[in-house]
């Protein structure tokens, strides 16, 4: 019941922050499992220049990421983009569970919610734009390939194999931390018998036995979301991409390798035009402000620091360039929808739309 206030609190505070625009709850169903969701309406009903579907990170997330999308939110909604999100299977009233997900899951989650979307807000194809952050990297590239529902695509942090991500962020929290040398070459030597072990198909117990530390062994179901997904390798993916899609990397990124992304992605896309890879100078995995907001592990203070300093966190000029590139890939693709295909009890009003207490009770 706690978490049901805070985030109807975050709905009446996004809708406040984003002046004319309405959210409402909202659910779909991905297989077996209902998702609860979020459906914010443009300012501007009278020009609504697609909907824009946000994808997850790595974690529990519920759908506005905590309040990290905010910003971001109240930008696409000025600039006239409906915003469709949801909380992650298992997290706020979802049913499932997030950690028993590959990456194939989740893509076919992120089709779901594009049905959905056309179904129930009479968005047609090529008025749909996906931004997705960070794991979302082995999500979004390969959902666009041949998909003639989606507009354009952006693409925040993403790395390209799974395995070499995990140690990239491994060895930079051990740099951070002041490890040594031999601190390190040991856990690279780890890193390379967990390749080897992950290949073999093994189970938990399996895993205990061998690496059973117990201040660092993860838990089980860490353990089964590793192996379903150890092998997730997104490079090959680009090269199908199509519509415009616009990637941005944080310069002080320490999480991902993006100078590997950077540097892969302009090789093999080097006759690709529809594809922009930019890094942002000065900013962190998730584009904020580096170092104000760089961490691997933002608590309780970061979170307040963060949600004080609103669109200040961001690195300068990124959230200008998502609005503005949004509002340039569109115009690529269908004309602008007018409010009449927007159902009423969403465009107009929140009496007739789903609360989401009725939502979780259902």
């Amino acid at each position: 019941m706690l978490f049901l206030r805070s985030h109807l609190w975050w709905v009446l505070l996004l809708s406040i922050a984003c002046g004319d625009a309405l959210a409402s709850a909202d659910y779909f169903q991905h297989g077996d499992q209902k998702l609860v969701a979020y459906f914010l309406t443009p300012e501007d009903h009278q020009q609504t220049k697609g909907v824009i579907i946000f994808v997850h990170g790595d974690g529990a997330m519920p759908y506005d990421a905590h309040g990290y999308y905010q910003p971001i939110w109240q930008r696409l909604s000025r600039a006239g983009f409906a915003i469709f999100s949801w909380n992650k299977p298992g997290v706020g009233g979802s049913s499932g569970q997030w950690l028993l997900q590959s990456m194939e899951d989740r893509q076919s989650e992120v089709l779901a919610a594009i049905e959905h979307v056309k179904a129930r807000y009479g968005f047609q194809a090529g008025q749909i734009g996906i931004v997705g952050f960070s794991q979302a990297g082995w999500v979004v590239p390969k959902i666009a390939k041949n998909n003639q529902d989606v507009c354009f695509l952006i693409g925040a942090g993403f790395a390209l194999n799974w395995m070499e991500q995990s140690w990239y962020l491994t060895n930079t929290r051990m740099q951070l931390q002041g490890s040594s040398s031999a601190e390190v070459d040991s856990a690279y030597q780890r890193y390379l018998d967990e390749q080897v072990f992950f290949s073999q198909s093994p189970n938990y117990h399996d895993y205990l036995s061998r690496f059973g530390d117990k201040r660092s062994a993860i838990s089980r179901e860490r353990f089964q979301f590793i192996a379903l997904n150890h092998q997730a390798d997104a490079t090959t993916d680009y090269t199908a991409i199509t519509q415009p899609f616009l990637l941005l990397l944080g310069e002080q990124d320490r999480n991902v390798d993006i100078k590997t992304t950077y540097e892969t992605l302009q090789h093999i896309t080097a006759q690709q035009n529809n594809i922009q890879i930019q890094i942002v100078a000065d900013a962190t995995h998730g584009l904020l402000k580096h170092p104000q907001f760089n961490t691997q592990t933002p608590g309780f203070w970061w979170w307040l620091r963060f949600t004080l300093s609103g669109e200040k966190a961001f690195a300068d000029g990124v959230l200008d360039q998502i609005e503005h590139w949004s509002i340039n890939a569109s115009k690529q693709c269908k004309p602008h929808i007018q409010p009449s295909s927007i159902p009423r009890s969403t465009a107009r009003t929140r009496s007739r739309t789903p609360s989401l207490e009725r939502i979780l009770e259902t």
